[in-house]
Order: C-alpha cells, then sequence, then structure tokens
C-alpha cells in the first residue's frame, strides 16, 4: 500500500501581515501538511516604549503547531548579537521545519540535523533537516530540509547565495552518505528564479547524482507560471508604491531528490501533484483584503511506494 504525504515550505514574513497573526496560522493549518518548512519565523521580545511590540512569530507558531500534534525545531539565523540586550530582548530571524507526529517516526535530537551557511549579521542563513519514517509504512528513512537563501541582486548577494548553496549540498552530501535516506527533500525561499544559476545548480548539476527535480515545475508544465513572489500581493504592492523596484518571480520551491544513490531496496519516493497555496488575500474578495504574506507557499503531493 502506498503512503501518500504532502510537504510544505512558506515565508511566514515575519507575520508581518495586517491580517491577525492566528488568522495566517489558521490557515496555515488548514492544509494538514505533514512536512512543512517555514522561513522569517523572527522571535523577539522587544517592547520599546516608543515601538509596538513585535509580533513573536516563533511562538506562536510553535504552539499552535505542537497543539496539531506536530515536532517543531527551530534554528536562529540574521540577528543583532549582542545589540538585542539593548533593545530589550532577542532579536532574531531564524528558520521553523515542522512533521505531523502522527505519521512520522523521529527522535527530535537524534533526527535533527541544522547548519549555518554563512555569517553576514542579520543576513546569516541556515540549513534544518528532520530525518523522518512514515509510521503507517514502517518505511525508509527520508531527509526533509528546510532553508532561506539571501536576498538580492548585486554581485555581493549572488555570490553569497551561491557559496550557501555549496555549502547546503556539502551538508546534504555527507547527510546522505551517512544516513542513507531513501529520498531528501529541500523547500525553501531560494531568491532565485528559474532560469537562475542557483536553480540550475540543483536541477542540472555537473554530477547527475547531485540531481533535484524542482516538484512544481515536474507536474505544472509551461506556460504555467506558479508565482510565489507577486507584484499583485497587496504587501508587494504597497511596498512598490513606495519606490521599491520588485519583480514577480518564482522564488520558493519544494526539490526532490528521488533516491541519493545511497540507499538499497529503498521505495522511490514520487511527485502526484504540487499547487502554489495561501496566495488569497483575507477575506478573499472582501474590500480591504490583504494577503497573508509577502510570498505565497508551495505545497506539494508526494507517494512513497
Amino acid at each position: 500500500m502506498s503512503f501518500r504525504f504532502t510537504a510544505l515550505t512558506y515565508n511566514l514574513y515575519k507575520l508581518g501581515s495586517p491580517v491577525a497573526p492566528e488568522t495566517v496560522l489558521d490557515q496555515v493549518l488548514d492544509l494538514e501538511p505533514d512536512l512543512a518548512g517555514f522561513q522569517e519565523v523572527f522571535n523577539t521580545r522587544l517592547a520599546l516604549p516608543f515601538l509596538e511590540p513585535a509580533r513573536n512569530a516563533r511562538k506562536l507558531l510553535e504552539r499552535r503547531l505542537a497543539a496539531a500534534g506536530y515536532v517543531t525545531r527551530w534554528l536562529p539565523t540574521g540577528g543583532l548579537g549582542h545589540w538585542s540586550v539593548l533593545l530589550g530582548g532577542r532579536f532574531q530571524d531564524g528558520l521553523l521545519v515542522a512533521a505531523k507526529g502522527e505519521r512520522w517516526e523521529l527522535d527530535p535530537e537524534r533526527d535533527y540535523l541544522p547548519t549555518i551557511l554563512g555569517q553576514h549579521g542579520f543576513d546569516r542563513r541556515g540549513l534544518q533537516c528532520l530525518l523522518v519514517r512514515a509510521r503507517a509504512k514502517d518505511g525508509p528513512l527520508l531527509a526533509f530540509c528546510n532553508t532561506h537563501l539571501s536576498a538580492g541582486t548585486d554581485e555581493e548577494r549572488r555570490g553569497r547565495r551561491r557559496r550557501q548553496l555549496a555549502a547546503a549540498v556539502e551538508f546534504l552530501r555527507r547527510l546522505e552518505t551517512e544516513r542513507r535516506p531513501a529520498a531528501t527533500l529541500l523547500v525553501g525561499d531560494f531568491n532565485a528564479r528559474e532560469g537562475d544559476e542557483i536553480v540550475g545548480a540543483l536541477t542540472a548539476p555537473a554530477d547527475p547524482a547531485d540531481r533535484f527535480e524542482d516538484a512544481w515545475r515536474a507536474v505544472n508544465p509551461p506556460p504555467a507560471e506558479g508565482l510565489t513572489f507577486d507584484r499583485d500581493n497587496t504587501i508587494v504592492a504597497r511596498r512598490q508604491a513606495k519606490g521599491t523596484a520588485e519583480s514577480s518571480a518564482r522564488i520558493d520551491y519544494v526539490f526532490l531528490r528521488p533516491d541519493p544513490g545511497q540507499a538499497t531496496g529503498a521505495a522511490p519516493v514520487e511527485i502526484e501533484a504540487s499547487q502554489v497555496v495561501l496566495d488569497a488575500p483575507h477575506p478573499a474578495g472582501a474590500p480591504g483584503a490583504e494577503n497573508l504574506s509577502d510570498h505565497y507557499g508551495v505545497l506539494t503531493e508526494l507517494r512513497l511506494a
């Protein structure tokens, strides 16, 4: 009997949308993803008298996911370091990965493997991986990994992305060699368009053994665009009105390496469907409706044979 599961990637925009954080999280949990990778999960206790207290995305998300039966891990990445103390508390951005406990078997201490991909102050970036087994299948090990690469189009930022991706690929290869997962899923906000060198390094590498499949594109051929960062998004549109030059693009991905070449006798993982989600303003169609984030999510359905 095959085992179907879903994987979600979603940039939360630090829960900074005008939509109430609880409503944003309701929309996310309505999707009931089996595995989820979140970016821009902000953690702060900043509450200066002249500033509105910032929303603690990490605490809210962890609480809601735990109540829904998920195992979660948060990785602090960008932040203000020692300066945060002078600002009234921790002031950090981060990644959060989650797995639905009733569907996956894992030891959060042994099977969670994070790494930092580059040190650039607030632009510090990381990668986090969960190793899971499907309970219903008593199946092979899968690696589910979440990342967020640097933004920006100047050569310095492009160079950071190249170095971050190279470090991530090296880490994944080491993980695959040591732990032998039957498949590796890599999700996140890559800040790179489909034709960018960053995406090409994953989907068409020099060594075919390093190849990942772009799950959304695998089941959505051109001319489908699958925009995850859209100028029509209410948050992006406001920035545009203030003079920020941003263009629509697909920059959030679910990548699959169905057999890293290290496992023997492992069941394959196949892509069944993939769609852009969390893209409707809330409440949809109402005057003044707002998007949940400046990104849309990507939800992919897979099958473990």
